[in-house]
């Protein structure tokens, strides 16, 4: 029988300096980011603490920044929007036929072999996929509608 240990078992208990920068993880609030400066680690690192972690240190950094010990906790900040997306080829025909021109895509598609194979073998396209934008303009379609996000 092999005995499996942590690299890090010599640091447990982990022991942290006071987190700074404490603010909601998610809408639901149900986890914490925060600045925290762990015995085992060099320099503040960010961390994410839960209050069901399977670590102990985890569980008691969300109790304490809860409790507000560490000042109080910042709002969720949602991350922008990518600034690309990948539109699936079965959503884009669907579009396009919602739009009365699948026929007319087609035609433009049999006369551009490049375009055509990318579109058949591709799966999806960026959603700012120059080729693309250029035939769905030559279409007169919205690229807005045509690419937008699922």
């Amino acid at each position: 029988m092999m005995l499996v240990t942590n690299a890090f078992d010599k640091y447990r208990p982990f022991t942290y300096h006071t987190p700074t920068n404490v603010r909601w993880a998610d809408a639901a609030h149900t986890q914490m980011l925060m600045d925290v400066v762990f015995n085992h680690l060099q320099g503040e690192v960010p961390f994410r603490a839960d209050p069901n972690d399977i670590e102990e240190h985890g569980r008691e950094l969300y109790a304490h920044a809860a409790a507000g010990d560490f000042g109080p906790v910042g709002d969720y900040e949602a991350p922008p929007p990518p600034a690309r997306w990948a539109v699936p080829t079965n959503i884009i025909v669907k579009r396009v036929l919602a739009a009365g021109r699948l026929a007319e895509a087609n035609a433009l598609l049999d006369a551009n072999q490049e375009i055509k194979w990318r579109f058949q073998t591709a799966g999806a396209v960026w959603s700012d996929d120059p080729p693309m934008l250029a035939a769905l303009a030559a279409l007169g379609l919205d690229s807005k509608v045509i690419m937008a996000r699922l």
